[in-house]
C-alpha cells in the first residue's frame, strides 16, 4: 500500500496585479508575461511504505443426510493484522497517557524519517518536544503496529447452508 502523499508537489505560481514591484498592474499580463507575485516550493516528502498482512482459510463440505437433503458446511477465518510503516512513521494520540504515541525500534523514536521543517516547528531551542511525545514501547504498545489486532473486526465466522433437493 506504497504511496506518495506530496502536497504541491509540482509548487504554486501566484499572479495578481500590484501597483508596486515587478507587475503591469493586470493580473491575465501578469500570468502572460511570467511575472508571478509570488512562488512556493515544496520539498519532496519520502513514499509512505505500508505493510499489512492479511490471511484468510475456508473449508466446506458436504453432507448428503438423504437422497432428498443435502447439507453444506463450511468454516471461514480470516486474520486482517494492522498496518505498520516500514520506516515507523505511524503515530497516534493516546489519551490514557496523554502524549502522542510514535512507532519505533526498540524504543528509539525514528525523528530522523521526520522532515527537518516540521521537526524545527514542534521542538524548543534545546531540541526537547512541546508536547509528550512517547514511544510505542514506553505505552506498551504493539511494536510498530501501535493498535492491537484483535480489537479490529476480524475473527472467525462459520457459514452453513442446507439445500434440500426434491
Amino acid at each position: 500500500m506504497n504511496s506518495l502523499q506530496q502536497t504541491n508537489a509540482r509548487g504554486q505560481f501566484t499572479f495578481r496585479s500590484a501597483t508596486s514591484g515587478a507587475s503591469t498592474g493586470c493580473t491575465f499580463a501578469d500570468f502572460r508575461m511570467g511575472l508571478p507575485a509570488s512562488t512556493q516550493e515544496v520539498p519532496v516528502k519520502q513514499t509512505v511504505l505500508f505493510k499489512q498482512t492479511e490471511t484468510a482459510a475456508y473449508v466446506q463440505d458436504d453432507w448428503r443426510v438423504t437422497s432428498r437433503l443435502t447439507l453444506t458446511l463450511g468454516l471461514r477465518h480470516e486474520l486482517f493484522l494492522n498496518p505498520y510503516e516500514q520506516r515507523n512513521r505511524l503515530a497516534m494520540f493516546d489519551y490514557v497517557n496523554g502524549a502522542m504515541v510514535v512507532a519505533s525500534d526498540d524504543g528509539k523514536l525514528p525523528a530522523d524519517q521526520f522532515l527537518p521543517s516540521v521537526v524545527a516547528k514542534l521542538t524548543d531551542a534545546q531540541n526537547n518536544w512541546k508536547f509528550p511525545l512517547i514511544s510505542d514501547q514506553q505505552a506498551g504498545f504493539n511494536p510498530r503496529r501501535l493498535a492491537d489486532t484483535w480489537a479490529r473486526a476480524s475473527g472467525s465466522s462459520i457459514n452453513w447452508t442446507a439445500r434440500a433437493v426434491w
